[in-house]
């Protein structure tokens, strides 16, 4: 359920999620203001939070979670933003997460749009000794580019392909700085500013602690309006 006016936004949200053979009911409500043009500020509480991990899950490990956030909007071409989450793990862990994320737009014309992304991300748990992954403090650095290629348009009905990567670094406490390296490839289609659809595939390698691995995400998602 979503409620606007000018410079105010809130939705609240019901979910039935399954996972190690029970439904269980989850409730999200967010919410943003804005200042003027340029500034806003926004929170979220989430029971049942996305931001457990699915492994967490599969240990029968929940959460739920708290957010706020500030962003500046300068133009289309420059934008920051600042957040601070908080989950509250059902095994008594407590995470703590600060992220800076902006966006800085290098090349612009009518079929192609190239941004720098720069992000920082700091994270601290209580608990250490979990199914899950869960470093004591970690902190990273990986600047990112992003490409999107327009395919096609007519009216208000466009199909894009959209191209990322980045490289930075990775630090985690006893178990010292790696490198992290992530490709990025997905498609989008919007029809009639009815139906905004796209799929993802991402992959990444990274150090979890100490051991550089790889992960292979695919990601679907889809608006309708009516």
């Amino acid at each position: 359920v979503e409620w606007r006016s000018r410079n105010i936004w809130l939705e609240a949200e019901y979910t039935e999620r399954f996972f190690n053979h029970e439904h269980k009911p989850g409730a999200r409500l967010s919410g943003w203001y804005d200042f003027n043009d340029n500034w806003r500020i926004g929170s979220q509480l989430e029971r049942l939070s996305h931001r457990v991990p699915l492994r967490a899950m599969k240990n029968g490990v929940t959460g739920n979670s708290a957010q706020a956030y500030v962003r500046w909007y300068q133009n289309e071409r420059r934008k920051y933003g600042v957040s601070w989450a908080f989950t509250d793990f059902s095994d008594s862990n407590q995470r703590h997460e600060v992220s800076l994320e902006g966006q800085e737009r290098i090349w612009s014309s009518p079929y192609l749009i190239v941004d720098i992304l720069p992000n920082l991300y700091y994270e601290q748990n209580t608990e250490h000794d979990t199914p899950y992954y869960n470093p004591i403090k970690m902190f990273d650095i990986v600047p990112a580019f992003e490409a999107s290629h327009l395919l096609w348009r007519s009216y208000e009905n466009s199909w894009e392909q959209i191209f990322s990567a980045g490289v930075g670094a990775s630090w985690q406490k006893h178990y010292g700085t790696d490198v992290v390296t992530q490709l990025g490839y997905g498609q989008r289609i919007s029809w009639n500013d009815v139906i905004d659809a796209g799929a993802t595939l991402r992959w990444e390698k990274r150090p979890y602690d100490g051991d550089r691995e790889h992960n292979l995400y695919v990601e679907f998602d889809m608006t309708f309006r009516f």
